[in-house]
């Protein structure tokens, strides 16, 4: 028995957010708080009903101070395209927390 799950398309920038905060969160050779940090920000993008589908895990393993650029760019780029006001505030919270948990 097979359960099937609906999903929604990941926008593109969102998905280029979660593949690099994903590189974070399993990069070992940081503290644990940076870890937990990148999955914060990770679960808030994620944070929608139907799902989105597997977030993409191909990009190695980096610290979070090296990715930040990276995330930063994409969110800010994602909350330019969103389609939704949803989206847009999602992204933004999403931005906003990362902000505040790296100064």
């Amino acid at each position: 028995m097979t359960i099937e799950i609906p999903t929604q398309p990941i926008p593109a920038h969102i998905a280029e957010a979660c593949a690099w905060l994903s590189a974070a969160e399993r990069h070992t050779g940081q503290q644990l708080r940076r870890r937990l940090d990148a999955g914060d920000v990770l679960d808030i993008l994620c944070d929608v009903e139907p799902p989105y589908p597997s977030i993409d895990t191909s990009k190695p393993a980096a610290p979070l101070t090296e990715v930040v650029t990276e995330v930063i760019r994409a969110l800010e780029q994602a909350i330019e395209a969103a389609g939704t006001i949803e989206e847009k505030l999602r992204t933004a919270r999403a931005l906003g927390a990362l902000r505040q948990q790296l100064s």
